[in-house]
């Protein structure tokens, strides 16, 4: 049994999908806001992430949902794309197990930057 999951739209943090049973062949509209989507979700079956506009400290692309990891402190976070902000450097975060967010323009912009984990 397996599902398919196609991104429709995304308006206000919700995004507007189909899901379809690749099985059955039945296929289902359903929303759901973008933070409980990326709990549910792993990378790997996602297929429509946005590329981040800056690399990891190896020339790594980064998109969203990559883990990365910061070599000094070791603190793992998951990058977020946050449509709705208006400007592009407010658009890209990092998420910490804590809750925590962090733009990661000031992450990738440090002298020792982080560097991707689920390569």
């Amino acid at each position: 049994m397996g599902y398919h999951i196609e991104r429709l739209a995304c308006k206000n943090g919700v995004y507007v999908f189909e899901i379809s049973d690749q099985d059955t062949g039945e296929i289902k509209n359903a929303g759901i806001h973008k933070e409980a989507l990326f709990a549910l979700l792993t990378v790997a079956e996602r297929n429509d992430r946005e590329k981040a506009p800056w690399a990891d400290f190896e020339g790594t692309p980064l998109y969203e949902g990559d883990t990365i990891m910061h070599p000094v402190s070791g603190k793992t976070g998951v990058i977020i794309y946050l449509a709705d902000e208006p400007y592009f450097l407010d658009q890209w975060a990092v998420r910490y197990k804590s809750g925590k967010s962090e733009k990661l323009n000031l992450l990738i912009g440090s002298k020792i930057r982080p560097t991707k984990v689920d390569k």
